[in-house]
């Protein structure tokens, strides 16, 4: 289950990137509109791969 949860969030991020091509505030402001726990999958991820 956390790896599909990591798989998804990468994948609205590259998705996202298509509409703001670098990860500026808006990038970050429709990301969290998108994917309101953004955050903690972030940390999530770098968790996993430390």
């Amino acid at each position: 289950m956390a790896r599909q949860s990591i798989k998804c969030s990468r994948s609205f991020s590259q998705c996202l990137r298509l509409i703001e091509p670098n990860h500026s505030r808006r990038f970050y402001r429709r990301l969290a509109t998108i994917l309101p726990d953004w955050k903690h999958r972030k940390e999530r991820l770098e968790k996993a791969l430390t």
